[in-house]
């Protein structure tokens, strides 16, 4: 984990300490470790392998965007028990694809967080949001 290793260990700490907060932003381009980063993260949290875990989604676009319904479904998602342990965790790839419409549902989804629910935002870059999902995430 070159370049990533301080990250992971302040999620490993948080993880310890339980004190991780309900929402991150992870911000860098394409291909820098993003993505392996959760892998390693969540290996440890969840006991998994690999993102094929019941207690993990992981949200793309459809045709270029993140919509609205998307996030719905999502939020409904998170509101679900954890089938197999006690945390469920969502991940909003290339997320800077939600459009104004799916930014401003997610906001509710932030400032409504479920307990035990953790949700990573891989963003390209911090202007393609609204700057109030920013102060809502870590």
């Amino acid at each position: 984990m070159i370049g990533h290793k301080a990250i992971l260990e302040y999620f490993e700490n948080c993880r310890q300490n339980n004190s991780l907060a309900h929402a991150y932003s992870l911000i860098g381009p394409s291909g820098s470790g993003r993505k392996k980063l959760l892998e390693v993260f969540l290996g440890g949290f969840l006991k998994t392998k690999s993102f094929d875990h019941p207690d993990i989604r992981i949200e793309v676009p459809e045709k270029d965007t993140i919509t609205i319904e998307q996030i719905r479904e999502l939020k409904q998602w998170l509101s679900l028990s954890p089938l197999a342990g006690e945390n469920k965790v969502a991940i909003i790839a290339t997320a800077e694809k939600m459009n104004e419409a799916s930014q401003n549902a997610f906001l509710k989804v932030l400032e409504e967080p479920v307990p035990h629910t953790y949700i990573f935002l891989l963003v390209s870059h911090r202007r393609a949001f609204l700057p109030t999902i920013f102060s809502r995430t870590v």
